[in-house]
């Protein structure tokens, strides 16, 4: 059985990896186990070394509230959430701290690699570019990963 030390750094060495094939070089965890990054300039997305699972979870910003919604899209939001109890993919959730809208995804460590880290992130980042279309008319994101004041 692994140590959460052994844990650790093959969570740092997947972030690590990541970040140099990106052009990040110097992507970390902080003390949280928490990583924060913007990709293109407009998408904040939070990586979560999680030791006691064993898993890396990634969350991303769709909006600061939770805009009032219509029932398609709701149904919608609730058809989307069945994925993960399927394996497949990311599922929206409301941050109970901060009250934004979050797309989140866990994936246990041993099921990553670099290349499928890499595959899994650009899909990720896909699918949090369409939810934020769907649910247009939120307030600006938080420029620094407050939406996740809750995770730590």
């Amino acid at each position: 059985m692994k140590t959460s030390l052994q844990h650790q750094d093959g969570f740092d060495r997947l972030l690590g990896q990541f970040g140099a094939e990106v052009g990040i070089s110097d992507l970390t965890f902080d003390n949280d186990g928490l990583c924060h990054i913007r990709v293109d300039d407009d998408l904040p997305i939070t990586f979560r070394r999680d030791d006691e699972q064993n898993r890396l979870s990634t969350v991303g910003l769709l909006a600061q509230a939770l805009p009032a919604l219509d029932q398609s899209v709701l149904q919608d939001i609730l058809s989307f959430n069945i994925g993960p109890l399927r394996g497949i993919g990311p599922a929206i959730g409301l941050e109970p701290t901060s009250g934004t809208v979050v797309l989140y995804q866990n994936v246990p460590l041993n099921q990553l690699d670099s290349q499928r880290f890499q595959s899994m992130f650009g899909d990720f980042i896909e699918t949090q570019r369409e939810w934020m279309a769907r649910l247009a008319g939120s307030s600006a994101p938080a420029a620094d990963g407050t939406f996740l004041a809750g995770m730590r």
